[in-house]
Formats: C-alpha cells, structure tokens, sequence
C-alpha cells in the first residue's frame, strides 16, 4: 500500500494528538492553576512544582488542555 507524504503527514498528526493524556481536573494541577492558588507567578510555580517532582512526590507528564499540551503534575499514588 502506498502512502503520499500528505497522508503521511495527517497520520502522524492524528498519532500525536492520540499519545498524550486528556487533562483531568480532578487529577492534573496545571502551572496557571497553582501559581493563582499559591498567590505566586508561574515561574515559582513550576519550580516548586518540579521541585515536588525531583523529590519524588509528585508526578509529571504531558496533557492535552483546551487543545494545547501542558505539563500535568499530579500526586503519585492517587
């Protein structure tokens, strides 16, 4: 079966948008959200965030929200 580098191009489009987790309000913390709740930027946010992360506590991956991807961090073990 032959593919055309458009359809090529479509399938790998459609892939992508299928490999990454839909954001899940009840699991995720998005940056924005915790920065608006710590009263910080979002900078700060992330560091704290990552910090969380590299500690171990927490969990990171890639969710899509609003049709954009993010960096979805969540409590390991819920």
């Amino acid at each position: 079966m032959k593919i055309t580098p458009e359809e090529n191009e479509l399938l790998l489009a459609l892939a992508s948008e299928f490999a990454n987790t839909q954001y899940d309000p009840k699991r995720h913390v998005l940056v924005k959200d915790a920065a608006m709740l710590w009263g910080i930027s979002t900078r700060a946010a992330t560091f704290r965030l990552d910090k969380l992360v590299d500690d171990g506590r927490w969990g990171k991956e890639t969710v899509i929200h609003q049709g954009r991807m993010k960096n979805g961090y969540y409590k390991k073990g819920c």
